[in-house]
């Protein structure tokens, strides 16, 4: 297996990144998440309940 530390990166990248980008990527994130369920299930909107509100 890979295992990428998040305290000691070689780039410097990890913990460089400012919390409203971490943020941001959080939401964007959860964004495609969402839309991926909503994907998987085929816009089935009875047994989801949570894509009427988008």
């Amino acid at each position: 297996d890979i295992v990428i530390p998040k305290r000691k990166d070689v780039a410097g990248t990890s913990g460089s990144l400012p919390k409203a980008t971490k943020e941001g990527v959080l939401a964007e994130l959860m964004e495609v998440s969402k839309a991926l369920e909503i994907e998987e299930e085929g816009g089935d909107e009875e047994g989801n309940p949570e894509a009427e509100g988008n």
